[in-house]
């Protein structure tokens, strides 16, 4: 199955109906690229649809009905402030997926003051994004320093507020969580790359710096070291040892803080079974990140049978879609825990955008999940068709001349190709 070239892509999925299989039996369907907003990002947003602050959103552009739709929202909501940035990243996607120049440039303005917002929040004491307005003032709601629905951050406190569920303790105490300022500095990082895209250079070396600062001062404030002297980063500065979180070593990667063997071996504690006792667990809706991480890190292979042990849990539940939490697991199909839909194409099949509007492929695929593949798939310029059958290796074939980044070493190298030519990746 092909989809249309100007169908937003998306993957066929009635086999992804049992989990254990995807490591097991073979798969000869037609697949097309990930859609990134349905398994992606946009989970993280539909939390927040219908209480948005109208003085941070993406407004200004007609072609996002649903947004102005929020905007004439009457009742008084909630306002989840990193979901700001979670609504950029659907935007940087896009531009990754389809290379949409104009389209992107309608949200630039928003973006930034997006950005800055979060600038305006950071607290000189420590560099790093403090306290979240209140939000009485701008007729959108209360301000809820929303992270993850967790075990460990479900206590409402004395007072009863529910603000204070799905929120770290240190945040509650001093009003500094370091999730807040590492997901600024991830989205600085993305929309550097957006703007230079889309040819504002300037913007993305200012962006790049602010990211910097921020982690900076973040491994500063936040890092520890046990008594074997095994390194860990805590939820917030002034947090004791035993604050700490998965999210706060997944996002420490993806921002950058730490990088090389130090990320692996941090990261690699946090999501291993064997050291992760102490650490408080991403829920189904932070898997995307998580799995971004081990992937980044270089652990993904290592790791692949702990990420994807929730929906093996799932399917011995006897579940056929997949559900919103773990506390009630149900067959929401829900779209917080759809990551493995994203991870069949990207991770075990291994094809990603090399670049803004996928002009360059970048190929990568993990042969010890399925012992044999075939699939076609829609890319930027054309259809692109990955194989592999049992013992033998992986090759790509594109219907269009183009460019494919493939493994070497520890980084990667560009190989050109013609249509039609046979690529064999491993």
């Amino acid at each position: 199955m092909v989809h249309q070239p100007n169908n937003p892509p998306q993957l066929h999925a009635r086999n992804l109906r049992r989990l254990p299989l995807l490591r097991t039996k073979p798969i000869r369907n037609g697949l097309a690229a990930p859609n990134p907003f349905s398994a992606t990002r946009f989970p993280a947003m539909i939390g927040s649809l219908g209480n948005v602050s109208p003085s941070l959103l993406l407004v200004g552009a007609p072609v996002m009905g649903l947004l102005r739709r929020i905007i004439r929202r009457r009742f008084r909501g909630s306002v989840f402030r990193c979901f700001h940035c979670f609504g950029f990243l659907m935007l940087y996607d896009h531009g990754m997926y389809f290379g949409d120049v104009g389209f992107l440039r309608k949200f630039l303005g928003a973006v930034d003051a997006v950005l800055e917002y979060f600038a305006s929040r950071v607290d000189a004491r420590v560099g790093m994004v403090g306290r979240f307005d209140s939000g009485s003032g701008n007729g959108g709601g209360d301000v809820w320093a929303f992270v993850d629905w967790t075990k460990e951050w479900s206590d409402p406190g004395p007072e009863k507020d529910f603000k204070n569920l799905a929120v770290p303790m240190a945040y509650r105490r001093g009003g500094v969580a370091a999730y807040n300022s590492l997901v600024y500095a991830y989205v600085l990082r993305k929309a550097a790359e957006m703007c230079e895209f889309v040819g504002r250079v300037g913007m993305a070396e200012e962006y790049r710096g602010r990211a910097g600062a921020l982690n900076e001062a973040f491994v500063g404030s936040c890092l520890r070291r046990d008594g074997g002297d095994e390194e860990f980063f805590v939820d917030g500065p002034d947090s004791p040892d035993t604050e700490r979180s998965q999210h706060v070593q997944v996002f420490a990667v993806l921002c950058g803080a730490v990088s090389g063997e130090r990320a692996r071996r941090i990261l690699r504690r946090a999501l291993s079974p064997g050291s992760r006792e102490g650490y408080v667990r991403a829920s189904y809706a932070m898997s995307f990140y998580v799995f971004e991480a081990a992937v980044q890190t270089g652990l993904y292979d290592e790791l692949r049978d702990v990420l994807v042990q929730p929906w093996d849990e799932m399917v011995v539940m006897d579940l056929t879609t997949w559900a919103e939490s773990v506390a009630m697991p149900r067959s929401d199909c829900h779209g917080w825990s759809a990551v493995p839909i994203y991870d069949v194409v990207a991770n075990v099949v291994g094809l990603r955008p090399g670049g803004p509007g996928y002009r360059r492929i970048r190929s990568e695929p993990r042969q010890g999940g399925w012992q044999c593949f075939e699939g076609v798939f829609r890319v930027g310029g054309g259809e692109v068709k990955v194989s592999w059958v049992k013992g033998g290796g992986a090759t790509l074939v594109t219907g269009f001349d183009g460019e494919v980044e493939v493994r070497d070493g520890e980084g990667y190298k560009v190989v050109e190709v013609k249509k039609g030519e046979v690529l064999t990746l491993s």
